[in-house]
């Protein structure tokens, strides 16, 4: 089989998958939860008090789900606040679960409290033009059966998600007053709301620093409400009363990949997406597994690089951990850019990984004994290897979890990401025996591309452009990397 035909295979092979995935993964048309808050998306704010915590709210995403038989997201809240250090003999504890529809209006809630030891429960259900359901106190219940209009935004006591909720639907633009009202479960009142976008500017909370809109609410209370453009709720502020509650998030998280430790039970719930990566990288190097299956190298260099990737635990992960410390968080606070900053982590990204994943084929190549693989062969298992076993370890513990599905965006960038990892091995193995230079110089312009492709993340996560456009955008670069050093090896075995 000549190298026309294996790169035609190949490039038909991912063609045809981006064909068949492409219609299936869901794209723009989710709701507006849905974008707001995916499944498996966690909050977590603290409370303040003359910058003494006095309290925390956990609010995890559940994704779809149901209230009595009526069509929901559903989130589960998590509330605790105790002012008695501060003189107040005040106690809150309140376990939720949250409903409301795709447009984020009011369905129900079903709530256990705790208010200075004292346990409550409320169940509230909102069908058509009313709402019903109980409270019950002492053993006593009440029933509760009133009207309520079709169509409302909920914002609970202290439900600092409820509240970016209610603000994320809202079209901000500085100068305007925002007018509208919600309903207060937990007091069964409707409430008038009224804010101010006053300005929109950087603002820190805990140990990180974003910029977002200012929102000066004047009901149904004087308080300040800080949200990005994406619709997080940073920081809500009570200059009055000097109190403060802070979004916790680790600048560090978006540099880390989502894993958690690998159980045997969590490796066979996790079999059906490591399966969907084995296959697509046995249909994407298939021509070659075809000519040499009946040789153990083949296997022995898969395995290699898949276990090369740990090396990034000691490489990458603690330097990006540095530079995002020592680097980003205090740029930021002195009013650096982010955009400027990822440029520098994208292109630490390109570098370690290109390294990791050169090194084993490095080491086959010059230590191998009787491998019997042509060096472009080398490249291509053990960059297979790599781009596997990164695939699982980034998307093993969200599929786990159910916040990812087989037919998603982030496994497609999984697939889009295996393919790059086998082109640009391939490349990498070719050049090996070619001269120091020629090596060195090949291995510059793939960790370069890498970087190239690994930029615009900031800008989906700055939802400045949409998942699908980035993925259809990586899908192309690609297609034209594997036109490219197909037509490159064609030519430099020419002049050989």
């Amino acid at each position: 089989m000549n190298m026309r035909r294996i790169y035609k295979s190949i490039l038909k092979t991912f063609l045809i998958i981006l064909v068949i995935l492409y219609p299936v993964i869901p794209a723009d048309g989710s709701s507006n939860i849905e974008k707001l808050r995916p499944e498996g998306s966690k909050r977590v704010y603290h409370y303040f008090l003359k910058d003494k915590k006095f309290g925390e709210l956990e609010s995890v995403s559940k994704g779809k789900s149901s209230l009595d038989g009526i069509d929901a997201f559903r989130i589960d809240e998590k509330l605790e606040i105790d002012l008695t250090p501060f003189g107040n003999p005040y106690k809150l504890k309140i376990e939720n679960e949250h409903y409301i529809n795709a447009q984020s209006f009011y369905i129900g809630d079903d709530m256990e409290l705790e208010v200075n030891d004292q346990k409550q429960e409320l169940y509230l259900k909102h069908s058509g033009n009313s709402i019903s359901g109980y409270f019950e106190k002492d053993n006593q219940k009440q029933e509760i059966n009133q009207a309520l209009g079709t169509s409302i935004l909920s914002v609970d006591n202290y439900m600092l998600d409820q509240i970016e909720i209610f603000l994320a639907g809202k079209t901000m633009r500085i100068g305007d007053t925002l007018v509208d009202s919600f309903f207060i479960p937990q007091i069964m009142m409707i409430s008038p709301a009224k804010a101010v976008v006053e300005a929109f500017t950087k603002v820190i909370y805990g140990s990180s620093v974003d910029s977002a809109f200012v929102c000066h609410f004047i009901e149904p209370s004087d308080q300040i409400a800080y949200i990005t453009k994406s619709g997080k709720l940073l920081k809500i502020t009570q200059p009055s009363q000097s109190i403060t509650a802070e979004l916790v998030e680790n600048i560090l998280d978006k540099f880390k990949p989502k894993t958690s430790a690998l159980t045997l039970g969590s490796f066979f719930r996790r079999l059906p997406l490591f399966a969907i990566y084995i296959l697509t990288g046995i249909i994407l190097v298939f021509p070659f597994i075809m000519k040499n299956f009946r040789n153990m190298n083949v296997y022995i260099a898969v395995f290699i690089g898949a276990i090369s990737y740990n090396l990034l635990s000691i490489t990458h992960v603690p330097i990006q951990e540095w530079y995002t410390n020592a680097i980003i968080i205090p740029g930021l606070r002195t009013g650096g850019t982010i955009f400027s900053y990822a440029i520098v982590s994208s292109l630490m990204a390109g570098l370690f990984q290109d390294i990791v994943k050169a090194l084993p084929i490095i080491a086959i190549y010059y230590f191998g004994r009787n491998v019997k693989l042509a060096p472009m062969h080398i490249g291509i298992f053990c960059a297979l290897g790599f781009g596997i076993y990164e695939a699982g370890t980034l998307t093993g513990a969200l599929y786990q979890s159910g916040a990812t599905k087989i037919i998603s965006w982030p496994v497609f960038e999984r697939i889009l990401a295996i393919l790059f990892h086998i082109v640009s091995g391939a490349l990498i193995g070719f050049n090996i025996n070619r001269g120091i230079y020629r090596f060195a110089a090949t291995l510059g312009i793939v960790i370069l591309i890498h970087s190239f492709m690994t930029y615009p993340i900031i800008f989906v996560q700055k939802r400045i452009i949409d998942i699908g456009l980035f993925e259809i955008l990586t899908a192309l670069i690609n297609i034209l990397l594997l036109l490219g050093i197909y037509l490159y090896i064609k030519s430099a075995r020419k002049h050989r």
